[in-house]
């Protein structure tokens, strides 16, 4: 059986001025800096696909529309995630369907993530205050943002234990860093972790 990963929640809806991923592989674990729409919500009805509207929108368009066979739903300003069950709105009968492993070598913004590449490096240098140029807004404010997204995008190609033992590593090194960072990045694929997930939770509230 192929090997996947799930957006947390079943996958987020997001409105206008969140991230559609373009790529395949990106997934919303929960820990990352940006909550970005899942792309590969499937509909338990109808059994097909969901459609996802694409940036740019038309112009003055306030909603993303979210569509399968048998049901259609505009996501307005915020997100919300597939299995939200608030009475204020309609169910949906979508779900993550799971993301493709990264297959190596992998391209993250511009930086090409080999079996060979030093993660210790890679991670030293993020956590002191780098990070790639097209790397997004949210992932460049703290150190902790660029090294969450690539732990993420490696999960189950068997490198993300790399970037736990790195991150631990230069958090021992640097207390500065803060001892949550570690903890974020060691017990966020468990489900552990509860700082993405009500960052997330406290968004779609607002929707």
């Amino acid at each position: 059986m192929e090997k996947l990963n799930f957006c947390r929640r079943s996958g987020y809806l997001v409105g206008p001025g969140y991230t559609v991923p373009g790529d395949p592989v990106e997934f919303y674990l929960g820990e990352e800096r940006d909550v970005v729409s899942c792309t590969r919500l499937i509909c338990v009805s109808c059994k097909e696909a969901v459609r996802v509207e694409r940036d740019p929108l038309p112009q003055g368009q306030d909603f993303r529309t979210y569509a399968c066979a048998c049901k259609a739903h505009h996501q307005y300003k915020g997100l919300r995630s597939a299995d939200d069950d608030d009475e204020a709105d309609p169910w949906l009968p979508w779900k993550c369907s799971g993301h493709p492993i990264a297959t190596l070598p992998y391209n993250l913004d511009g930086v090409e993530i080999a079996p060979a590449t030093d993660l210790h490096a890679l991670v030293r240098r993020t956590l002191g205050g780098w990070s790639p140029d097209s790397a997004r807004p949210e992932e460049r404010e703290s150190p902790l943002g660029w090294v969450i997204k690539l732990y993420a995008r490696l999960i189950g190609t068997g490198f993300d234990q790399e970037v736990t033992l790195a991150w631990i590593s230069t958090v021992a090194e640097r207390p500065n860093i803060g001892a949550l960072g570690a903890t974020m990045l060691t017990f966020g694929a468990a489900g552990r972790s509860t700082t993405g997930r009500r960052r997330a939770d406290r968004a779609s509230r607002r929707r």
